[in-house]
């Protein structure tokens, strides 16, 4: 069994069997260390790192940073030998730790750490040129959405659906604001900045760089440059890419028996931009109709209104600046012909009522260009070799890289076999609603029930890599874990569940007094919470 250390001392042992994982506790953000025994006759550790990131902000208590999670690796480590990192896909709770560029030569990770091998999804080849269109069309969107969040500071739109393009901008940049992108983006591009703003009246989805040379487009957003510093940390000859639809078993360099399999993500192009569950897959947030709450729903030209009828104005005296005997209030009418219809007959059906779809469709683009990068990830099946029991890290991919896995073959073994084994499971983006998918064990789609079917079934641990406090107490929540989600994975665990934002292991006392009090008594063994971490063992005998 692995021997807890602090940094300077007590590195990790190799366990006897099965891998030990340790997970750092930085809030909303993933980073595992992996530690096998390379055979039964050498225990000498093998250790893998899977991601290093965090949301900024999303620490758990005192602040615990990237670097020292670093710290700790290397002494883990006993110096710092790591055989093999995986970076699932490109997105600041994932790569954040890893040097930016190929400059950093101070950086922790250059300074504290050695990575012999890295994996990365074939989203990545250089040379595979379905990855060269993916990330072309990823830029394109990318300063397209940047160009909108211009257009709504231009027409002096604030909050809701301005706030929400311009953080997911942040987002995928790493922290540029939009303009501060786009200017960026015109350097590279050698034109003007104001060639990438959207004109006036047209939707932003409308921009158009035809005339600009593919291999001239920017390259190297913030995350991507933390890629490229663990690239050339690595060193090119020393990366592989993974490809589900190769249908490769990988091997651990070194490690005896265990294999490992690439679910996602998918090649197929229409599942790789599938994001959001339909409804006989989704686990959903229990919702009232806003009508209803405040008193009764009002229908309206386009049907039932959210609102009571006391909210409600009529249209039809805004859109003829015609005073209304509904309206008592005539300063309010006045604002609203102001603000939306403009000051004259001219600019009655002006950009200010056209913006209502425009921005839809910047909302729209902004969501979906997140989760397609979410579907990027890189998803690793790990069997050990004694029981044959699997172990599940998803990333975070969302629903097309799900559906994909039912298709999934190695050596003529499918991927839902596989599945019915997993005895762990990485819970995909922090337990939101589109990264697990719901059914049943007869369903044609994979989802949370195919997982540990059978005996295996017992043995069934998840772990959530969020803070949920932090996540839902945000001015527009994050449902992480979606609490329908968070449920199902406790019952289907009994209780076995990890979340890094709890500080102590703590399992219902439903479970705790049941039948399985032993199966529950054995995980809380293989189970330790320090500050930094939760280490957590699977065995395989």
């Amino acid at each position: 069994m692995t021997q807890t250390g602090t940094p300077g001392r007590n590195p990790m042992r190799a366990p006897d069997h099965g891998v030990t994982i340790r997970i750092y506790r930085l809030g909303h953000g993933d980073c595992f260390l992996l530690c096998f025994r390379r055979s039964q006759q050498d225990d000498t550790p093998f250790f893998m790192l899977i991601d290093c990131g965090k949301k900024g902000g999303s620490h758990v208590h005192d602040e615990i940073d990237l670097e020292e999670v670093i710290e700790d690796i290397h002494a883990a480590t006993d110096g710092g030998a790591i055989d093999l990192a995986v970076v699932t896909h490109e997105h600041e709770d994932h790569v954040s730790g890893f040097p930016f560029g190929h400059d950093d030569e101070d950086h922790p990770v250059n300074r504290l750490l050695s990575i012999k091998r890295l994996w990365l999804a074939w989203t990545e080849d250089p040379d595979d040129p379905d990855a060269i269109q993916f990330r072309e069309d990823y830029g394109d969107e990318l300063i397209t959405l940047a160009a909108a969040s211009a257009e709504m500071n231009r027409l002096g739109l604030q909050g809701g659906s301005q706030d929400m393009v311009r953080e997911l901008v942040e987002l995928e940049t790493g922290g540029l604001s939009p303009a501060d992108f786009l200017d960026q983006t015109a350097r590279q591009l050698k034109i003007s900045p104001a060639a990438l703003t959207a004109k006036e009246g047209q939707s932003a989805h409308a921009l158009a760089f035809s005339n600009v040379m593919a291999a001239d487009k920017p390259k190297g957003y913030k995350y991507k440059m933390r890629l490229a510093g663990l690239r050339h940390h690595v060193g090119e000859d020393k990366i592989d890419y993974l490809d589900p639809e190769a249908g490769k078993v990988w091997s651990l360099p070194g490690v005896e028996g265990v294999k490992v399999y690439p679910l996602g993500p998918p090649r197929n192009e229409k599942l790789l931009k599938s994001l959001d569950p339909r409804k006989h897959e989704e686990f959903k947030l229990r919702r009232r109709r806003m009508g209803a709450a405040l008193g009764g729903a009002a229908v309206g030209a386009g049907g039932a209104s959210p609102f009571a009828p006391r909210h409600i104005l009529p249209q039809d005296p805004v859109l003829t600046r015609a005073p209304s005997a509904d309206t008592d209030d005539a300063v309010v009418h006045e604002w609203l012909v102001a603000t939306y219809m403009g000051p004259t007959e001219d600019t009655m059906l002006s950009r200010r009522r056209i913006t209502g779809e425009w921005l839809a469709e910047a909302e729209a683009m902004a969501l979906r260009i997140n989760g397609d990068v979410n579907n990027t990830s890189l998803v690793l099946l790990f069997q050990l070799p004694g029981t044959g029991k699997t172990l599940l890290f998803t990333g975070d991919a969302q629903r097309g890289s799900w559906i994909s896995w039912a298709d999934c073959s190695f050596d003529g073994t499918m991927a839902r076999d596989l599945l019915g084994r997993c005895v762990f499971y990485k819970v995909g983006h922090h337990g939101s609603h589109n990264a697990t998918l719901k059914g049943d064990e007869d369903s044609a789609h994979p989802n949370l029930d195919w997982l540990a079917t059978g005996d295996d079934a017992e043995d069934f641990t998840a772990m959530i890599p969020s803070n949920k406090d932090w996540a839902w107490g945000k001015s527009r929540p994050w449902k992480h874990p979606l609490p329908s989600i968070e449920a199902a994975l406790i019952e289907k665990a009994k209780g076995r569940v990890m979340i890094t934002s709890d500080l102590e292991l703590t399992v219902p006392d439903e479970w705790d007094r049941s039948a399985d009090a032993d199966r529950v008594k054995d995980y809380k063994a293989r189970t330790k919470y320090r500050k930094r971490y939760i280490e957590h063992w699977v065995p395989d005998t």
